[in-house]
């Protein structure tokens, strides 16, 4: 259901430690993400009407070097942040592997969790082999995850596990409950229903796509898992239309977009899977300002005044093959 307010999307970061083959995001074009005094300057315009928490993704926003200080600078102007990373270069330097190669330092885990309200680390399976189905190119990616959330663990973060659900590891997903229960700040499991949307998303859809029957069967299996293995933390399921018309996103080079959907609370499996997105303005010009804010604001209205969407050069979607 479109909600009267939007919640705002950043992306901070271009590269990924990655690479998922169901991606929804549309990543932008050029190789250096945003900089940090024309998101402050978005930030500052949003909060005047009375947005207050911001997510920061991308790519992986870890891969920004400058991601500790601009999260500094974010929480100075209060704003609740949610930050959702792979968290690969917490644990060491790490090299990114999706839209750029190179070297990433340490990231601080004691200093970004301090700064972080909610951590979201993904984690989509019991094992390895579940996991690799969706995120590749990062070996033994399942161990790795656990050492992540025991760092942070350790640091006191508040963590958010962020499982997609696809058709590759609908039937292994409740085994994580006895996993997840092991970690006291895990305090929220968020599952994901597929979403086909983006062109890595809407490619691959007929490869991880699940019915809403197969998703509300799954909720079953998994709170009866969890009451089991006593898992604390809320449980929160999302299908497509739970999501569907909720988001601005801005992606690393300033687009604020929606994705084309249809304008109705209901997911239409036909019309609204799409690689398609409207592009709202530019967070780099402030003329784009109005436009975006009544997006914010009024996203039905919002839609429906605008004609189509900015295409994206085939050139640069020729390279999303995963």
């Amino acid at each position: 259901m479109m909600r009267e307010q939007l919640s705002i999307n950043l992306s901070v970061g271009r590269s990924c430690f990655v690479r998922c083959s169901g991606c929804y995001n549309h990543f932008g074009k050029n190789s250096l993400p945003v900089k940090a005094d024309v998101i402050l300057n978005f930030l500052d315009n949003v909060k005047t009407i009375g947005v207050n928490k911001v997510t920061i993704s991308g790519g992986d926003p870890i891969s920004r070097p400058d991601i500790l200080s601009l999260l500094e600078e974010v929480k100075k102007r209060s704003f609740q942040i949610n930050l959702d990373t792979v968290g690969t270069a917490l644990l060491g330097p790490a090299r990114t592997i999706f839209f750029g190669n190179a070297i990433v330092p340490q990231v601080n885990a004691e200093k970004l969790s301090a700064l972080v309200d909610l951590i979201g680390i993904p984690l989509d399976g019991p094992n390895s082999a579940v996991v690799e189905t969706f995120r590749t190119g990062r070996n033994g990616i399942f161990q790795e995850q656990k050492k992540i959330l025991s760092l942070l663990d350790e640091h006191g973060a508040k963590i958010c596990v962020n499982t997609v659900v696809h058709k590759h590891n609908l039937t292994s997903i409740a085994e994580m409950a006895p996993i997840l229960s092991s970690y006291p700040s895990i305090i929220k499991w968020q599952l994901f229903q597929y979403m086909p949307i983006g062109f890595l998303g809407y490619k691959n859809r007929d490869h991880f796509m699940i019915s809403d029957e197969e998703y509300s069967q799954l909720q079953k299996e998994v709170r009866c898992s969890a009451k089991a293995h006593s898992f604390k933390g809320e449980i929160e399921f999302k299908g497509c239309a739970d999501r569907k018309g909720n988001y601005l996103l801005v992606d690393s080079d300033g687009l604020a977009w929606l994705p084309k959907y249809t304008l109705n609370d209901e997911w239409n499996g036909a019309a609204d899977a799409t690689c398609d997105r409207i592009v709202i303005g530019d967070i780099h010009k402030t003329e784009d300002y109005p436009a975006i804010i009544r997006a914010v604001l009024h996203p039905s209205v919002a839609c429906k005044n605008i004609s189509g969407c900015r295409p994206v050069h085939s050139d640069f979607v020729d390279r999303l093959t995963l």
